[in-house]
């Protein structure tokens, strides 16, 4: 399983992607929509209830200087729950930060 994923980031700063990532997690407790939408994803929320967000998912950069095309957002999810916590992810969170950010906000490395 996969635990990080690598991303060339643009209009979108670390502190910025931190701060929506915890806008979200707070949704995800406390609005009813976001938590049914996730679970009609076959995401299993009840795993990551006591779980911060910094300790589910972690952000860092990766890379020297501050040029996106030589550094990397680098995405991480906690082992213990990484299936779930990719999950979310991928199918929850990353769509509604390209939605708020542009579609290149976030672009995956290969």
């Amino acid at each position: 399983m996969e635990t990080e994923i690598r991303y060339s980031y643009k209009g979108i700063s670390q502190q910025e992607l931190e701060a929506k990532l915890d806008e979200i997690w707070g949704q995800l407790k406390t609005d009813s929509d976001l938590a049914t939408e996730a679970r009609s994803q076959g995401i299993d929320l009840s795993a990551l209830s006591s779980l911060p967000r910094a300790e589910a998912i972690t952000v860092r950069k990766e890379g020297k200087g501050f040029d996106p095309v030589t550094t990397a957002l680098v995405v991480a999810f906690a082992p213990v729950v990484a299936t779930i916590v990719k999950d979310l992810w991928q199918k929850i969170i990353l769509p509604r930060i390209t939605h708020d950010k542009g579609k290149d906000a976030l672009v995956q490395k290969k």
